[in-house]
């Protein structure tokens, strides 16, 4: 029987190593430049959105109260909440469709007004349903008394800003223009992005707390810090609500209007107490 040849191996010729020789990189290029994922982007313009207004509360009106430092703050604190929205949206997140509202899928213009329309019985409703829970803690519990005793705190405040003769101007610039830009910052831009990256109740738990925060700080400046804490219960049962209309309605009109009602309210409570 004939014997059959081995297999024959080819000789494979080595390259002598040089150090400047690049070496491999243990991970494939695509992991080694990985770049942020659309949930990563953002979180990173949440994150400050969810901090900086506490933050500008707490410097205005404790750690540099009645100073031009704190003045400053606030002010800067303001520009932040009307501009961070915007440039995250375009910039960090980068979804422009979310301002611009084009591109397929996007109902006409018409539908888009009649859906805003659409909203305005619930937030009406929902925002005399709340007022009407606020008079009844205000007025029908024993929390009536620590209420009255806020009275001077609240007045000298008032006199502070420099709306003491025209307290309607700071009632319905706050309740008008404030809740509008409330609306934007905490519905819009914070609730609107976590219900993307998060189990929906968490969405709305998170962003009701961090809507609440910073009115803690602004409301322990007139009441006693367990009396804020309830008081900040009740606007962190508020945030769960209006983002809970926003979801619903799939628009902030609604809810503006309900945070308008709620505003006038808490002013009219504020009103009767200067008087």
């Amino acid at each position: 029987m004939p014997k059959t040849a081995p297999n024959s191996v080819r000789p494979v010729a080595l390259k002598p190593f040089s150090p400047e020789s690049p070496t491999p990189s243990r991970y494939p290029s695509s992991m080694a430049a990985r770049k942020p994922s659309k949930n990563q982007r953002t979180w990173l313009a949440l994150a400050p959105a969810m901090v900086v207004p506490s933050l500008g509360a707490l410097c205005y009106f404790i750690l540099f109260t009645g100073s031009e430092l704190g003045q400053t703050i606030f002010t800067l604190t303001k520009v932040f909440g009307v501009a961070w929205p915007i440039l995250a949206t375009l910039l960090i997140i980068r979804n422009p469709a979310r301002i611009i509202q084009t591109g397929p899928g996007t109902p006409p213009l018409h539908d888009r007004i009649k859906k805003h329309f659409q909203s305005i019985p619930l937030g009406l409703i929902s925002g005399f349903v709340i007022s009407a829970g606020i008079f009844a803690v205000a007025w029908l519990t024993p929390l009536e008394n620590v209420i009255l005793a806020a009275a001077p705190a609240i007045s000298q405040k008032i006199n502070d800003l420099g709306f003491a003769n025209n307290f309607l101007l700071l009632a319905l610039g706050i309740s008008l223009l404030n809740s509008a830009m409330e609306e934007y910052y905490w519905r819009w831009f914070v609730y609107g992005n976590l219900r993307h990256i998060m189990w929906l109740p968490a969405a709305h738990l998170l962003a009701a707390f961090t809507f609440s925060a910073h009115h803690l700080i602004v409301t322990s400046q007139f009441f006693p810090f367990h009396i804020a804490l309830l008081a900040c219960a009740g606007v962190f049962v508020g945030g769960i609500i209006w983002s809970a209309l926003y979801q619903l309605q799939k628009s902030i009109f609604g809810v503006w209007i309900s945070h308008i009602i709620v505003d006038l309210a808490i002013f009219t409570i504020a009103y009767q107490l200067i008087s």
